[in-house]
């Protein structure tokens, strides 16, 4: 009889912490998949809103890749007829995951899926992933650099003037670790600019007649306003997003912009004392 008891009294302790840790448990969260057709015959297009950063398909009788040239564009086709239903999976620049289920169609529709942009970030979309870096959400990036381009100028005396030619270096900002340069680039003559290269760059101060040149380049995270060509009697604010860093005393941050078939190459040097004045956001 007692053995009977203490067995009692154990399951009613199991299902006691049972339910009590059931409780704890998080609840599920279903993010649902939209349903598209593809055929081995046709090529169907999903059109990002920002770059694909990572594409995961369900089978091998999927055939997926992203356009040449293009970030945003991927390209999806069947290997095979009447192949079974599996899914795709894309994560873009914004942080978003795309979940999508396939399925075989003879005459699959549509051919050309755009996706539209949320105008403002969702902190509860479910779709959200989590990127790792310094602003690594495209769409951030590309919100504080439309803020950062209507701001009013806040720095004087930073300029570079070549045959009519102007830059200016008229904002420093920073977020967490992204740097924000504002510039402001004018076509003073009667011929249009057309723009070669937009480099940043680091390099030594001054340069030895022996000494072997070392630059480091500073690849850009995001361009607002990046301009092709820059028309006659024209001007462009452009906002360029990059890590935050900051450099030795002997060393200069360089911004460069030359044209395509001409000589008005126009540059400024910025040192660390102004780098270290960037304005918080």
């Amino acid at each position: 009889m007692k053995s009977v008891n203490v067995l009692l009294i154990m399951l009613l302790l199991y299902y006691n912490v049972y339910a009590q840790s059931s409780e704890k448990l998080p609840e599920k969260v279903v993010i649902p998949s939209s349903p598209l057709e593809i055929s081995n015959q046709r090529t169907t297009h999903l059109i990002f809103p920002f770059s694909i950063l990572s594409v995961d398909r369900g089978s091998k009788d999927i055939l997926v890749q992203k356009t040449e040239g293009v970030e945003n564009v991927l390209q999806l086709k069947a290997a095979k007829e009447n192949f079974c239903q599996t899914n795709l999976t894309v994560i873009t620049g914004d942080g978003k995951l795309y979940s999508f289920l396939l399925k075989y169609s003879a005459d699959p529709w549509p051919l050309t899926l755009r996706i539209i942009k949320s105008v403002e970030l969702d902190k509860s979309d479910l779709s959200a992933a989590t990127l790792s870096g310094p602003e690594s959400n495209e769409a951030l990036l590309e919100s504080k650099s439309a803020e950062i381009k209507t701001i009013p100028r806040t720095i004087w005396g930073m300029v570079n003037r070549k045959f009519g030619m102007v830059i200016k270096l008229i904002g420093l900002y920073s977020r967490g670790n992204t740097l924000y340069v504002q510039l402001s680039i004018a076509n003073h003559t009667q011929i249009d600019y057309d723009v070669d290269q937009f480099r940043f760059y680091i390099k030594d101060k001054k340069q030895g007649r022996r000494t072997a040149s070392q630059e480091s380049e500073q690849v850009p995270l995001y361009i607002d306003g990046k301009p092709s060509v820059i028309k006659a009697n024209g001007s462009h604010t452009i906002v360029v997003a990059l890590y935050k860093f900051t450099i030795a005393d002997k060393k200069r941050f360089f911004i460069e912009l030359t044209e395509k078939n001409g000589g008005r190459n126009l540059s400024l040097k910025i040192n660390n004392l102004r780098l270290m004045h960037s304005r918080a956001l």
